[in-house]
């Protein structure tokens, strides 16, 4: 999980940002103080083990399994 502070998506700021494995996709839930008011599925089709918000503001996906790969996101 990573909390969203870059550049890149500036309508994700201050929002959470989750992988599902089983779910094969990243999550946005978007807080209101301690609260999640909504949430957005992103579908990658692949299992997402970790998420990472670059220094530049890309976010980062690691897949899981043997071939697992690592995901830039940008816009």
């Amino acid at each position: 999980m990573a909390i969203y502070n870059g550049a890149q998506f500036p309508a994700w700021k201050r929002n959470l940002l989750v992988g599902a494995l089983a779910g094969q996709a990243l999550i946005r839930l978007v807080t209101s103080g301690a609260i999640v008011v909504a949430e957005e599925r992103y579908p990658i089709g692949y299992r997402v083990r970790d998420v990472a918000v670059g220094p530049g503001g890309a976010v980062y996906l690691r897949t899981d399994g043997p071939g697992g790969r690592i995901l830039k996101l940008t816009k």
